[in-house]
């Protein structure tokens, strides 16, 4: 019997991956891909002489941190994937990604929400959807319930062919930089209350700075709302009638020369630029993009379209379940942060119940926490307002519900 294990850990040798599997059976071939920078890619093949239940045990456990899939497979796939990548998954994805992006939907007047939930739920439970007449991106309750939804990439579905791939974080990310620029918002403070904000001799520093950068995110965010920009809904389409524009603040009395409307963010930094017609759009990026002020450059980007949400009825959304969780786990906590710290930076926003912070063996953190709260709904709420981009002593949290 062959089989192919998928989503191995970034660092990993063919040294590791024999001792976990050699114990199932005599092992008769193995091969791990290579990418073009000669790394391994993040799957193999073990041949065994025999059959046996290497499937049923190892499959959806862990190796480092990553959950694996196994499975077997026949020569025919195995040609297939010798030479590629197995069907539709891309093998260096974001495993804290759990979102699959739909296209080539059919045109039509009718809201197919419902049909997309009944499509896609044989593969796990789904938490949103949100569509358009082009696309749609759905969001499962976990990264590998996503990746099995890749099956149905070519799928007829209302009499045409769809193509389903993972949702490109990338996007998002991208334009993060754009909207929350926390440097650029630091250094519109006076020198004085920089100086107060900033004192190194503070012991509760990293907790301010992070409240502060929360802060700033929030305000962002509402400006982002009022323009009806999301941008955990952005398509792979760019409205080539809107720029966004970094370090507007230094541009001074030349915006003026453009025959735009202008919505600036509420501190000033991002501003969006409304043309009438893409020629002007296309011009003004033109003379834009990377054009210097004095000891800063300007950026602007092409607004990427974005779908707007609708409400999902809660009878074909399977979250009810996963509402009643009163419970985060926050990751990629600074090994220098203490629970105070932690509970303070929540304190600020919800009402903290107990905050728990495992160790190892020497008593040192183990680089996460479970904070419990009040109720599922200050769950919701501590995610919305610090779950973007908070940063504690320069590392991001990684901010979740926690299983229960």
């Amino acid at each position: 019997m062959r089989i192919i294990i998928k989503n191995l850990p970034n660092k990993i040798t063919e040294l590791q991956i024999r001792s976990s599997f050699s114990k199932f059976g005599e092992i008769t071939s193995f091969l791990l891909p290579l990418n073009e920078k000669e790394k391994p890619k993040r799957f193999c093949f073990i041949g065994y002489s025999k059959p046996n239940n290497v499937v049923n045990l190892m499959n959806n456990s862990y190796i480092n941190n990553s959950k694996i899939s196994v499975e077997e497979i026949d020569n025919e796939k195995y040609k297939k994937y010798k030479n590629g990548e197995p069907d539709g998954i891309n093998i260096g994805s974001d495993m804290t990604n759990s979102r699959v992006y739909v296209t080539n939907l059919p045109n039509t007047s009718l809201d197919i929400k419902d049909e997309i939930y009944k499509l896609l739920k044989l593969y796990g439970g789904i938490t949103n959807i949100v569509n358009d007449s082009f696309a749609a991106i759905v969001t499962f309750d976990t990264h590998v319930s996503a990746l099995k939804s890749l099956e149905l990439n070519n799928c007829e579905f209302l009499g045409v062919l769809i193509k389903v791939r993972m949702y490109n974080n990338n996007i998002e990310k991208r334009f993060n930089t754009f909207f929350f620029d926390f440097k650029s918002i630091i250094n519109q403070y006076k020198s004085k209350d920089k100086e107060v904000l900033l004192n190194l001799k503070d012991s509760d520093l990293g907790t301010n700075i992070s409240l502060l950068e929360s802060h700033l995110i929030a305000k962002t965010k509402d400006f982002l709302v009022a323009n009806n920009i999301d941008p955990s809904c952005f398509t792979e389409r760019f409205d080539k009638k809107v720029l966004i524009v970094k370090n507007y603040d230094v541009m001074g009395s030349i915006s003026d020369s453009f025959d735009c409307r202008v919505s600036v963010s509420p501190f000033g930094s991002m501003a969006l630029l409304y043309f009438k017609d893409e020629e002007n759009a296309r011009k003004a990026y033109k003379s834009l993009n990377c054009r210097r002020f004095g000891d800063k450059a300007v950026y602007c980007d092409y607004l990427p379209i974005c779908i707007q949400k609708k409400k999902i009825l809660e009878e074909n959304v399977e979250i009810k379940q996963k509402n009643s969780v009163n419970k985060l786990i926050v990751k990629n906590v600074p090994f220098q942060a203490d629970k105070n710290e932690i509970k303070r930076l929540f304190s600020s926003i919800v009402s903290v119940v107990d905050v728990r912070m495992p160790v190892k063996g020497d008593k040192t953190s183990r680089g996460f926490a479970f904070v419990t709260l009040k109720n599922a709904n200050d769950v919701t709420k501590a995610i919305e307002y610090l779950g973007t981009n908070t940063h504690l002593y320069g590392r991001r949290l990684v901010i979740d519900k926690a299983n229960k």
